[in-house]
């Protein structure tokens, strides 16, 4: 009896396609985001990644104001859904003369030669009161797929990803659909 249950048990886990690699563009709807709005996007290509946030003046997703990418290498482990993420780079991009003016005024991140969509690299600077992470920073987060596209880890006080230890162990609601 209990050989045929793991017979039975083998035969499900073979014919049941693993998930081996993330590759792909991953995209969200229009988010609220402080009384604008914003669009994420992460795409996972041999062994590397970009996500890309790109904020709106406005919240209907129109206008949009500066980019935020984050890029460098990734690892999934599909057994356990780990994704680490390394920062190689950290660029921010003003679209909008408006912003690119304003990021100057303030020297944004100690930076006063902003230019209008030319990214800049900001790892490890202090922008607008908060440091950006530095180059070679991890994130240790969580991904598995859905229908029509992925799910990312809830970061949460003890689970914000900062260690492998503190991981998010719930996903996010929010749906990356597939592009």
């Amino acid at each position: 009896m209990l050989l045929s249950r793991l017979c039975v048990v083998a035969a499900l886990l073979l014919s049941s396609p693993a998930w081996a690699k993330i590759e792909g563009l991953y995209g969200s709807d229009c988010l609220q985001v402080d009384g604008l709005s914003a669009v994420k996007d992460f795409l996972f290509e041999n062994s590397r990644f970009e996500m890309v946030q790109t904020v709106f003046g406005d919240t209907a997703c129109d206008g949009a104001v500066y980019d935020f990418s984050f890029s460098g290498p990734y690892v999934f482990d599909q057994v356990s859904s780990g994704l680490d993420l390394t920062f190689s780079n950290v660029r921010l991009t003003a679209l909008d003369s408006r912003i690119v003016d304003a990021f100057n005024a303030v020297a944004l991140c100690g930076i006063t030669d902003w230019e209008l969509e030319i990214p800049v690299e900001v790892s490890g600077l202090a922008c607008g009161g908060q440091t950006i992470p530095g180059r070679d920073s991890r994130i240790y987060d969580i991904i598995r797929e859905v229908e029509g596209g992925v799910q990312m880890g809830l970061p949460e006080d003890l689970r914000n990803g900062s260690s492998p230890g503190k991981r998010p162990e719930a996903f996010d609601d929010l749906i990356y659909k597939a592009k």
